[in-house]
């Protein structure tokens, strides 16, 4: 007879899996635009770690880590491609930068082997192990926070991926139940602080669904932030510029129109793929370079 916790593992993977997913609508975009410069790589770098050290810990336990290496093994593929097509279509600076995080993730996780198999023996390679692999992936869930006070700031939730952090959310009660019945501390610890997290994104996201954009956009955005100037503005400000200014008075710039989205967040999300969910790390890819090149 199959085992319950088998059973729950499967259906966390096929959740898991769900969110890998989740960036492919936004990397077609990429791809047929030819173009990633507006794009954060961050959140697969993030997750591109997390899901080698969970693969590394399931290894560790051959009796229940069967489930924990296959999704993150899968996770390790979507991160490669992901991070493949965004080295392809980054401008140079991205490219060398986004090159040395990657390299900075392989040297960091063969530290991490050497250190395990040199300095610590049986049950404590895992301990160590799950515990770089928990403190990871809780700080991972906390990142999506910044979007949270974006939308309380924002007054809108427009552009909040409500599917995508359910299914997060979703993933987090799997695999928390999946720890329990293992009574694996490592997997459990992360997992429940996720869902407090999501749940309260899943709060947010329903006190702003209905909530039309404060003043603030028109005001001071965070960090992010795009600015943008619409056609009737262009046009104007080259009329002003051709007849120079009125005599006596100062040099203006033109008005310019403030838009903010964060349509793709947690891309990179990947967040955290539970066990190593990454990321909402995905954590999180602010879509900046679309409302400018919409405008």
């Amino acid at each position: 007879m199959v085992a319950i916790d088998f059973i729950v593992g499967i259906i966390g993977n096929v959740i898991s899996v769900i969110s890998y997913v989740a960036p492919v609508g936004q990397f077609t975009e990429i791809v047929k635009k030819k173009s990633a410069e507006h794009y954060d790589g961050s959140p697969y770098v993030t997750s591109l770690l997390s899901c080698c050290l969970w693969t590394f810990y399931g290894i560790l336990d051959p009796d229940d880590g069967v489930l924990v290496v296959t999704v993150n093994a899968i996770g390790i593929f979507s991160q490669v491609i992901y991070l493949a097509l965004l080295l392809l279509y980054y401008p140079k600076d991205n490219k060398v930068k986004y090159t040395a995080f990657i390299l900075i993730d392989i040297l960091f996780f063969g530290v991490v082997i050497a250190v395990t198999m040199a300095a610590f023996h049986e049950e404590s390679r895992r301990t160590f192990v799950g515990i770089l692999c928990a403190s990871f992936t809780i700080i991972m869930y906390a990142s999506p926070l910044t979007v949270v006070r974006t939308v309380i700031q924002t007054k809108t939730a427009e552009y909040m991926p409500v599917f995508l952090i359910f299914t997060l959310w979703l993933n987090g009660v799997i695999w928390m139940v999946f720890a329990l019945l293992l009574s694996d501390f490592f997997i459990l610890v992360p997992n429940a602080v996720g869902i407090v997290l999501g749940t309260i994104q899943l709060l947010v996201y329903f006190v702003y669904r209905n909530s039309s954009p404060s003043s603030f956009l028109s005001e001071e955005l965070p960090k992010g932030g795009v600015i943008v100037q619409t056609t009737e503005e262009s046009n104007a400000a080259e009329e002003e510029k051709s007849q120079g200014p009125p005599s006596g008075s100062n040099i203006r710039n033109p008005s310019l129109s403030r838009t903010f989205s964060f349509k793709k967040v947690a891309s990179g999300i990947s967040l955290a793929r539970n066990p190593s969910r990454s990321s909402l790390q995905n954590g999180i890819d602010l879509e900046s370079g679309n409302s400018a090149q919409d405008s």
